[in-house]
């Protein structure tokens, strides 16, 4: 997977954070903690891609 589609994977799971965070209200649903838990999987693969290079 390229350096850019991670880039555009993190930039997507944040709106989508952000807005699953605003609709609930509370940072404790289902949802917004799934949505935590798949930001820091793609955190980190653009990390372990940064240092591979």
């Amino acid at each position: 997977m390229k350096l850019s589609e991670i880039e555009t994977e993190i930039e997507s799971l944040r709106k989508q954070l952000v807005d699953a965070y605003l609709l609930s209200g509370s940072i404790n649903t289902n949802e917004v903690l799934e949505k935590s838990r798949l930001l820091d999987h793609w955190l980190n693969r653009y990390e372990q891609s940064m240092n591979k290079k």
